[in-house]
Formats: C-alpha cells, structure tokens, sequence
C-alpha cells in the first residue's frame, strides 16, 4: 500500500520514532536513523504526495525544495502535532501550532472549530519561515524559542491583525528593540513580508528597530514612499551609512522618487565615494530618468560617467562634458540606441567618436530589427550611409558573412520590417528563395513572414516577384501541421542582454 494511505497519526508516529531526539542540526551527529529519515521524506512520501495531488510536477517537486508540494506536505504534517501543545516552546511543531491556536482563537473564539483556518495560517507560517523537507528533521527538534509571546506578536503583524497587535503592546513586556526571533524573525521584517506598512508607525512609537527588515528599502520598492519619509525621521535612528541605505537610495531613484531620492541623499553621513552601487547603479537610473541634478551630484561625488547611456541627449551630453568615453563599452552603448531607438543617441555616440571598429554590426542589426522599433529603417539607412557597416561583410569571414546576413533578413521578415527589407533589397539582398538561405537550412524569407502573420511582409514580397511557397513544402512543415505556425509576434519588452537601454 501507499505510505500516504496510512493513517496521519500512525505517519506522524513513525517519522516521530525515526528522528532521533537530541538532534541538533550538525551533520557529524547524523545517524542511520536521520539518513533513514532523509530517505523516507525525500523519495518515499513526497513523491507519492506529489504525484497524487501535483501529477505531472512531481518530479519537479523533488528538485526544487522550496516548491508547494513540500510545502503543502509539510503544513499537513505539522497540523498533526498534538494541540494544546505540553509546551509551546519545545520546538518548532509544537510553537507553530500554538501560534495558529491563538490566530484562530482571535478570529474564531475557538481555536479547533476551525481545522480549514488552520490549515491556511499553518501553511502561510510555513511559508514564511520555510520549514521544508531536507529541515523538517531539524525543525522537529530544535532548541526551545526564546518566547512564544514574540512568535504570537510577529505572527499578528505578518496577518496583520491589528487589533491583536494593538493588544499585545499594551498588555505585555515585549521590548520591540531586541525582539529577533529564530524562526519568524523581527517586527519590521513580518511588516514587509507581509506587506502591512500601515502597521510601521505604531510599531516606531514602541521601539522598533528600523533596521532590521531591510523595511526601508522594501517600502520603497513597494511604493510607499510616505513610509520611507516617516522611516527616516532622526528620531528613530535608522542607519544611513550601511549597504541597505546605499540600496534605498538606488531604489527611490528608480521608483521615480526624485524628492525622496534627494532626501535621502542629503542624510549620507558616510562618503559617498565609499558606495560603488549607487555610484554606478544608481548613477545609470538616473541617467535613464532624467534626474540631472542627482546625475551631476553623484559624478561630484566620483561616480563613473561610462557607467551609464541613455537616448536623452542633455544627459548623454553631459556625460561626455564630464569625461564619458564612448569606446569604454565597445558596442553596448550604441546596442542601446538601436533598442531604444533612438536615433539621435545614436549619431551623437558617433561624432563623440565611435567608430566602426568597436560595433559589432550583425549584433547591431539584429537587436534593431528585435526591437520592432519603427525607426529601425532610419537607423539602417543611417548606419549603412555612413559606412559604419556594411551588410555585406558582417564578419570577417565569408561564409559567417553570409549566414549573419541572412540572419538579419530572418528577423526583418519575422518582424515585420517592410521598409528594412526594402532597404536590404536596395543594397543587393536576395529576397527569394535562394542559396543565400538554403546553403544554411533557413526557410525562405516569405515562409518567416507567413510563419509570423506578417502579412504586409508578404504582400511587399509578392509584389516584387517573389515566388510564393507553400509552407508544407520547406523545413517548417512539421511546425505548421501541428499548429506552431501561423503564429502572432510579441514585442519585447525588454533587451534581453547585460546591459540598460
């Protein structure tokens, strides 16, 4: 029979008898018992638990440890501990279900009348403090907590019960400054977890630590930026020379925070040449949004001005002013003209010195006609005019030459690029179905068109003497019979490479 078919006690009883009760954690302490145990969670009852409820991602299941079948099995075993527990503070099972009886007890009046609410609050618990197979071992016997009070406080705020909340504060000793709890960590933490900022003023009024939690950076990211004005008041003494501050700044300056970002600026007590990431990082949102006068302030401060590029062209001119040299990122910079396109951002890489030399032109080429960009005509005629490329000898070797060419013609047909292949067509460029793209086993451009739905592709084609194709009758036949094909293109959102545009 299935192990999953015994009966939950009986299960609980036997994982109970496998883990050896003074295990602590350490490896070297490890015995036939805990292996067997491994063996059993791992294999035996998450991949029949998994299969039964998640089919087909069972497998999927046993790789990622954090995935919801662990988690679900995990939350259904725990809520098998016994309850009332004999002690809250005995470890982690017996913890967790006196924190859901008092959750229950608030919303209910009756913390067993209720075992669907239990199963929520159980699972959202263990999700956060993530309890999952390969630590359930460890989790079944840890050192007592320090205070099940904290844990039933934290709780509250992650759920945020209020009024509990409001309770506890006036009716126990907890001390908000110190309160760091092994499992379920601190106030402000259980606040952005949860994301229940409302809470954050109250819990400064009692000694929170602001500190702790990353809340800061969390609130600003999740757009509050009133709470990141109350965060950071000089009464409540947030570090503002620490690594957390360094990327609240980064962040309100990429939220568009223009004030905020400033204030924030303005309460550095450390040097600012002293943070590299806001220097660089934050120095190219900047760049991107615009932000001259924090643009300027951070290159007073030694931030790098080959950091950054970006289409606006006060900025991109300042950049060079204060030292920029375009030739420090090679093809990058002029990549993210072309994706943007930007046209303008462009031509003023090039008077600043950009030469053919450092453009990778078939990487050029193709990030221009991904970026379905209707300047993408204006930016090849351009390119082409100038002699900053040359479709003809997009590599040094031939036959490399050859297949990049007919790798551009692949995605102007596949994007939609009337104009570009009518300008392709002007500088010599095959459009029929010719050994140009037969030599390297690519469908003819007209079947790329047909193949994305770009039908004014194919009507221009047409036009021109192409001959027409069936698709049935080229390499896609396969893709089209079983439905791949005719399919509708996405644009990108955004350029899927290692650099902003």
């Amino acid at each position: 029979m299935d192990l999953m078919d015994l009966p939950a006690e009986l299960l609980c009883q036997i994982i109970d008898l496998a883990v050896p009760k003074g295990y602590d954690g350490l490896y070297e302490r490890s015995t036939v018992n805990l292996r067997l145990v491994n063996h059993f969670f791992d294999i035996q009852v998450l991949q029949v638990y998994a299969a039964r409820n998640f089919s087909y991602r069972c497998l999927r299941a046993l790789v990622n440890p954090r995935y919801e079948a662990m988690l679900a099995f995990t939350t259904r075993y725990l809520l098998q501990r016994p309850h009332p527990a004999l002690d809250p503070r005995a470890n982690f099972a017996c913890l967790v279900n006196y924190v859901v009886d008092e959750l229950v007890k608030y919303d209910t009046g009756d913390s067993a009348s209720n075992e669907k609410l239990r199963y929520e609050y159980m699972h959202a618990l263990c999700k956060w403090s993530t309890p999952t197979f390969p630590l359930l071992q460890q989790y079944l016997a840890l050192p007592s907590s320090r205070d099940k009070q904290e844990a039933v406080f934290l709780a509250a705020i992650y759920f945020n019960k209020r009024y509990l909340v409001q309770t506890m504060l006036q009716n126990s000793q907890l001390n908000l400054g110190t309160v760091k709890h092994e499992y379920f960590d601190t106030p402000f933490h259980a606040v952005s977890e949860g994301r229940h900022y409302d809470l954050v003023y109250e819990l400064l009024q009692h000694g929170a630590d602001p500190n702790e939690g990353s809340i800061l950076r969390r609130a600003i990211s999740d757009g509050r930026e009133d709470v990141a004005y109350l965060l950071v008041q000089p009464q409540y003494g947030i570090n503002t020379s620490d690594r957390d501050f360094e990327w609240a700044i980064i962040f309100s300056i990429e939220q568009n925070y223009h004030n905020l970002a400033w204030t924030l600026l303005d309460r550095l007590i450390a040097p600012m040449s002293g943070f590299r990431y806001l220097l660089s990082e934050g120095l190219c949102a900047a760049c991107r949004l615009g932000m001259m006068d924090i643009v300027n302030r951070l290159l007073d401060n030694g931030g790098d001005p080959n950091a950054a590029w970006t289409g606006q062209e006060e900025i991109m001119h300042l950049l060079l002013e204060r030292g920029a040299d375009v030739k420090s990122h090679g093809s990058k910079s002029i990549f993210a003209a072309a994706w943007g396109g930007q046209v303008n951002a462009a031509r003023i890489l090039i008077d600043a010195g950009l030469s053919n030399a450092q453009i990778d032109a078939y990487g050029l080429l193709t990030r221009l006609m991904c970026s379905m960009k209707p300047e993408a005509v204006e930016f090849l005629r351009f390119f082409q005019e100038s002699g900053l490329i040359d479709i003809h000898h997009l590599d040094e070797d031939p036959v490399e030459a050859e297949k990049n060419l007919a790798g551009v013609v692949m995605y102007a047909a596949g994007r939609g690029h009337v104009e570009c292949l009518r300008i392709l067509r002007e500088y010599g460029v095959d459009l029929d179905d010719g050994p140009l793209y037969s030599r390297f086993e690519f469908p003819p451009p007209i079947i790329v068109a047909k193949a994305w739905s770009q039908n004014k592709v194919v009507e221009y084609l047409l036009s021109i003497g192409v001959k027409d194709i069936n698709p049935l009758d080229t390499c896609m036949a396969d893709d089209f019979r079983n439905g791949e094909f005719p399919a509708e293109p996405k644009p990108l959102s955004t350029c899927p490479l290692p650099y902003k545009a």
